[in-house]
């Protein structure tokens, strides 16, 4: 009987070790999880436009240049938010997705956000190159 009472207490005190032992690894884990920055998905741009040159692209941001001659027209894209600083002004006609359209005089050193959520096309309607910096935000 004395031997039972031993082993159990034996049994016992190990049982104690090891749940010691795997709560402090889980307790670990739970740390290094909580100081490790969040893995975002990578974010996916849509491809540039034909008149467009990347300059900076990450999953944060996206900097583009554009320039459009006279003439020139956009493809009818959905756009997220951006801002747009515009290099060279010029009238720009912007066809949307509805079958609205409307003309804009884009004034050089001005900077305008759009929350994004459109699709639209842009075209240069004017008789000089229009060029502007797009920072797109995911």
């Amino acid at each position: 009987m004395k031997k039972l009472a031993l082993m159990a207490v034996v049994a016992v005190v190990m049982f104690a070790f090891t749940t010691k032992g795997v709560m402090a690894q889980e307790k670990a884990k739970a740390e290094k999880e909580k100081a490790a920055p969040a893995q975002a998905a990578k974010k996916e741009w849509p491809k540039p436009g034909p008149n467009a040159k990347v300059l900076v692209e990450n999953d944060k941001v996206r900097v583009q240049e554009t320039l459009n001659k006279p003439g020139e027209k956009n493809p009818m894209v959905k756009r997220g938010p951006r801002v747009n600083y515009v290099l060279e002004g010029g009238q720009s006609k912007i066809y949307y997705a509805d079958g609205k359209t409307e003309t804009r005089e884009r004034i050089k050193g001005t900077a305008t956000y759009n929350p994004g959520g459109d699709t639209k096309s842009t075209e240069n309607v004017g008789k000089t190159n229009t060029r502007s910096l797009i920072i797109s935000l995911p």
